[in-house]
């Protein structure tokens, strides 16, 4: 919806959701401002707005601020732990460099997965105790071999190194445990190695649209349609702008004979 003069309210009813979350992020030399409102996707009310003028290199706890300020303002109850960035730990340029990845795999091409994979490679070097990073650059090296854009051995087994990097940087990782699943999948034919990392993944990161989408790969090979259809649904919930598990689920709807 990024450049359209939609109304909020018809935003909502689209994505399903009750708030909408809108603002801008402006950068003048070493200062940031942020400006973010929360409008009710019911009625268009405003209902919660700040502005946070910022040093550049706070943005990772500005984030985090913004978050407790709509958690309160939502009147969400969560945990102290719960409004801590995993991702707090990296530098502010690892933590930049892991974005424009996050927004280069989404392309979803050759050129887009190539540039991902540098992008995670540099934000590593800067800090290679960047678990997330680590994650996504597994996935990408992993998607770079099921697309055959390497070769399938030197790809996969190269994803799996990254993975398992990943899980020791951080055990708790979801994406990290649900794309080795993938690869015990794919590339291994190993279902109950591939079960065992699907079960780790939800275990951890049962909300997460990635996670779900991989999940439901093991169950649509097997020919579990309803599991199948159940995770991916689950999955778009999450993620209804989410394309991948839209292809995903129309061929389980054409196995299943829907």
């Amino acid at each position: 919806f990024k450049g359209s003069n939609e109304d909020l309210r018809a935003i909502g009813a689209k994505l399903g959701v009750a708030y909408v979350l809108e603002g801008s992020v402006r950068r003048s030399g070493d200062r940031l401002r942020v400006t973010a409102q929360l409008i009710d996707a019911r009625d268009g009310a405003h209902r919660w707005s700040e502005t946070f003028d910022r040093p550049v290199g706070d943005v990772l706890t500005l984030q985090d601020e913004l978050a407790a300020h709509l958690a309160r303002a939502l009147e969400v109850s969560v945990g102290a732990d719960s409004l801590r960035s995993s991702a707090a730990r990296a530098n502010p340029e690892a933590y930049d460099l892991y974005l424009r990845g996050l927004h280069a795999v989404d392309r979803h091409d050759q050129e887009g997965f190539d540039a991902a994979a540098n992008y995670f490679l540099q934000s590593l070097q800067l800090d290679p105790t960047f678990a997330a990073a680590t994650a996504q650059l597994g996935m990408v090296e992993m998607l770079q071999a099921d697309f055959r854009f390497v070769p399938a051995a030197e790809g996969f087994e190269r994803a799996r190194r990254t993975l398992e990097a990943a899980i020791r940087l951080n055990p708790r990782s979801g994406l990290a445990h649900s794309t080795l699943g993938w690869i015990h999948l794919a590339y291994d034919w190993d279902w109950p190695a591939a079960d065992a990392e699907f079960k780790q993944a939800l275990l951890r990161s049962p909300r997460d649209s990635l996670v779900l989408l991989q999940a439901a790969r093991l169950p649509e090979v097997l020919g579990r349609w309803d599991e199948a259809e159940r995770l991916l649904n689950a999955s778009l919930a999450r993620d209804p702008l989410y394309s991948g598990a839209y292809n995903v689920l129309s061929g389980v709807y054409a196995r299943a004979g829907v």
